[in-house]
């Protein structure tokens, strides 16, 4: 399957399972015991040559167009050939605060709300590089390489990460090149001994950058996955949360995730609470499904226990995204915390949470 497409799928399901940006580019933050981690930009483009051969056979060049404006903004374009001002892409997706679209027959296409957070296709993986490691979902290969004059270092991983991210094991693996500052600069990924698909960025700009914004007021369709509204008073078993150190508090959400193929069902209610930091972003989310159904998929993800000082058994994971903490209270209810921080700033943040009521 082509990255694009795991990576749409990736965030669609995790819907079915489960704006702006108010400080200054160049404005530098300091980090805190919850934070820490690389220095991560507010925003970025890079414009991507790749190259697909899913078979082994000729591969098929084209471009691709990341556009990023953290915590909550992206953009990925395809293109069959290099994009020029007004260029119309063949594909893609956006991403806003709360909101999903696909890019087809030229024009953004409402899919579904979606729960605040990191945007699709923006990775978190330098943050988490250690956790990675440790839990053998990630390698380092201990080489260089320069690309369009920064430099990277090459990573090992089974496949494209996109959200859950796999053990490693056998011959199959994804090389990406990342720099210091988290950006994926190249990538290669074999399959049964042969190159299926590689990326390598053409061009780079940090800092002011314009992700295309799809229209306001779009309809949302009769098989979405999710909707979510502002709620400033949201009522939820779990206590609001304290703003973490050094981060600003947006206003929660409600969301509701339905069943896509049968309208008007529901399969989860819940409370969005969000805090930002210049390009990082914790979210804590209180919800509730049917007793025995939760949010999240254990097979996928690599977890290990955790205690909570206030809210007691948990697992951590760690995603492509950011890592989480997921808390199984019971009778279906739950409590996910997730964040673009290292794991230990996660759980130090998550320890200061209340019980729920």
């Amino acid at each position: 399957m082509h990255r694009h497409q795991r990576l749409i799928l990736g965030i669609v399901a995790a819907l079915m399972v489960g704006l702006g940006i108010g400080i200054p580019l160049g404005r530098q933050l300091l980090r805190t015991p919850i934070d820490g981690g690389p220095t991560r930009p507010l925003a970025y483009q890079i414009l991507y040559r790749t190259a697909s051969s899913p078979t082994g056979s000729t591969p098929a060049a084209g471009w691709e167009l990341l556009t990023v404006q953290r915590p909550f903004v992206a953009s990925d374009l395809d293109y069959t050939s290099r994009p020029m001002p007004g260029s119309v892409p063949d594909g893609g997706s956006a991403f806003t605060r709360d909101r999903l679209y696909a890019f087809a027959s030229g024009e953004f296409r409402l899919i579904s709300d979606r729960q605040p957070g990191p945007p699709g296709y923006d990775q978190d993986l330098l943050t988490q590089m250690p956790e990675l490691q440790s839990r053998h979902l990630a390698s380092d290969l201990r080489r260089s390489e320069t690309v369009t004059g920064r430099s990277c270092e090459l990573y090992r991983f089974l496949e494209p990460p996109a959200g859950a991210v796999a053990v490693l094991s056998g011959s199959e693996h994804d090389d990406i090149c990342i720099d210091s500052q988290g950006l994926e600069l190249a990538e290669t990924w074999y399959l049964k001994g042969k190159v299926v698909e590689t990326r390598r960025a053409a061009t780079i700009t940090v800092g002011a950058v314009n992700p295309p914004i799809p229209p306001s007021g779009t309809s949302l369709p009769s098989n979405a996955a999710a909707t979510a509204r502002l709620d400033p008073a949201p009522s939820s078993f779990l206590p609001s949360p304290a703003t973490p150190s050094g981060f600003q508090r947006g206003e929660p959400e409600d969301v509701i995730e339905g069943n896509p193929q049968q309208a008007g069902q529901l399969e989860a209610a819940e409370v969005v609470w969000y805090f930002i930091k210049g390009p990082d972003v914790i979210t804590v989310e209180a919800g509730e499904n049917a007793p025995g159904q939760l949010p999240w998929d254990s097979q996928s993800t690599v977890t290990r226990p955790v205690r909570l000082t206030r809210l007691g058994a948990a697992r951590s994971a760690i995603r492509s995204d950011g890592a989480e903490l997921r808390i199984d209270l019971g009778d279906g209810q739950w409590v996910r915390i997730r964040g673009t921080v290292p794991l230990a700033g996660l759980i130090t943040y998550a320890n200061t949470l209340a019980p729920p009521v």
